[in-house]
């Protein structure tokens, strides 16, 4: 943040368990039965951003991926509101 004058942190928030559904290369199945390691959330801790910009909601129908794009280019001032 301080080496960028426009820097802007978007968190994009989905839960773990929604991950897990829709995994479609079994990542997280394969973590927790223990084949593969490094795998944020099961074996790899991760740090939610204390102070993003913008929070988006992600743990919806997969399908509201085009209105989560608008919010974040409105945000970041991409297209006109």
């Amino acid at each position: 943040r301080k080496n960028f004058q426009t820097y802007t942190e978007v968190f994009v928030d989905v839960p773990l368990e929604i991950l897990k559904k829709r995994d479609p290369n079994n990542l997280y199945s394969r973590a927790e039965q223990g084949l593969i390691e490094n795998v944020i959330g099961i074996n790899l801790d991760y740090d939610v951003p204390p102070h993003p910009e913008l929070v988006v909601d992600n743990s919806g129908d997969i399908s509201q991926i085009e209105n989560i794009a608008n919010e974040i280019a409105k945000m970041l001032k991409w297209v006109s509101n």
